[in-house]
């Protein structure tokens, strides 16, 4: 049966805390294990002469002998989370006020991040006397997310990420009026047609390497995203679950069912070379989020996690490469490893603390504020895109949905949706 609240004050909250955990992973991988155990390889990142100390013995023990990558785990986390809060969206939103209330909550902590990134990197080769030119049409591409369309390098080494969400919101746009009524065919359709795509073009032929370049680098993507999207349905398994439209039985069929598509792929796919590393750390991810929906009445809130997942976002675009640009600088005038990632960690948290107050909260609050203006603009019965607007009548043929608040995790106030379907 569907479930009509969810913890105490609103909120999922193991779905928040886990979006916690979710960002302190992807930190610990990248400014405690890469940067120091692997020095020389960030230092080419951020322009910067290899550090020539000593790597910390414990850091590099610990990358080489982890069973798990703390990076991919936590960017699996992250998908999972996507998969199951977005739909929540569509309770209360029609198509183009989703659409405009995600821009606002996605771009302007990326472009903020995005400048702090690239200030970063040209006070550390100023720093090392060493060329530096703007790539001004990469950073058009980042700003567009459209960089890996437009096969421009990354710049921060996270907007890949970025790129696969924006592309999740929108099929999730495209597909509301199913989302709504908690259909499934679309998820069925959606993991299975990106299995057999990547069956199809597996091998990849090596004139299509050497002579269509262009192709070859679509289909690369096309293939990401065949693996990426179909994970992060298994999300909206969990969330059909929870609003009562799959039962138990059901749903672990839908995800197991979406989860061999995607480990089919793993191998044959673009991201072949990391098949011993990936799936692991995804299926990991996948079991940690599972154990804490099936406990989630029983977990409650912790509060450091709480305040990590509050600026979870702009920690996690700002914390790579300004991190390692700041932790380069430092030992080069103060041969402290400790002290330079202690401090790293202190000023990128506090500088995550500073975008989420002065520009997520606010642009969180313009974005819904002008999504529900819209909602009021808008015909009613349509979806505010002419081309679903027959979709989502058809939608409102099964009956209503009732919602009593429906705030997602990304929110800036970090509530959730408590989401209830009358009964039939």
């Amino acid at each position: 049966m569907p479930h009509a609240s969810p913890a105490a004050g609103g909120r999922i909250a193991f779905a928040h805390n886990l979006r916690g955990i979710a960002a302190l992973l992807v930190a610990i991988a990248h400014l405690v294990l890469m940067f120091w155990a692997n020095p020389a390889y960030t230092s080419v990142l951020v322009n910067a002469p290899a550090y020539p100390g000593p790597a910390i013995a414990a850091f590099q023990w610990l990358s080489s002998h982890l069973p798990l990558a703390p990076a991919h785990l936590g960017v699996a986390l992250f998908f999972l989370i996507s998969g199951f809060v977005i739909p929540f969206s569509f309770q209360r939103q029609r198509t183009l006020p989703f659409l405009v209330a995600r821009f606002f909550r996605l771009w302007p902590i990326y472009a903020c991040g995005l400048g702090i990134t690239l200030l970063s990197l040209w006070f550390t080769a100023l720093w090392f006397q060493r060329p530096y030119t703007l790539p001004v049409e990469a950073v058009g591409a980042h700003l567009l997310m459209l960089r890996d369309v437009l096969r421009q390098p990354s710049l921060d080494g996270i907007v890949w990420t970025l790129e696969i969400e924006v592309k999740f919101y929108l099929l999730c746009a495209l597909l509301a009026p199913w989302l709504r009524r908690g259909r499934v065919e679309p998820l069925i359709a959606i993991g299975l047609g990106s299995l057999l795509l990547t069956l199809f073009t597996t091998p990849v032929n090596v004139t299509l390497v050497l002579n269509h370049p262009r192709n070859f680098a679509l289909l690369c993507i096309l293939e990401l995203h065949g693996i990426m999207i179909p994970f992060m349905l298994i999300g909206t398994v969990f969330h059909f679950h929870y609003r009562g439209h799959v039962s138990t039985r059901e749903g672990v069929m839908l995800g197991g069912l979406l989860l061999a598509c995607v480990l089919g792929q793993w191998p044959l796919g673009v991201l072949g070379d990391g098949r011993q590393s990936g799936p692991p750390n995804y299926l990991v991810a996948l079991g940690l989020f599972a154990g804490c929906y099936v406990l989630r009445d029983w977990l409650g809130t912790w509060r450091v996690l709480e305040r990590l997942a509050d600026i979870s976002y702009p920690l996690y675009v700002i914390h790579g490469f300004v991190g390692y640009c700041y932790m380069r600088v430092f030992v080069s005038v103060w041969d402290r490893p400790l002290l330079a990632l202690g401090s790293c960690l202190v000023a990128v948290l506090t500088l995550a603390y500073g975008m989420h107050r002065l520009i997520e909260a606010p642009c969180n609050a313009l974005g819904k504020k002008l999504a529900g203006r819209l909602e009021t603009w808008l015909p009613r019965g349509r979806g505010g895109v002419p081309l679903l607007s027959n979709l989502t009548r058809l939608s409102a043929s099964t009956g209503p949905v009732t919602v009593q608040d429906t705030e997602r995790p990304e929110d800036a106030d970090g509530t959730y949706g408590a989401v209830s379907r009358p009964a039939a």
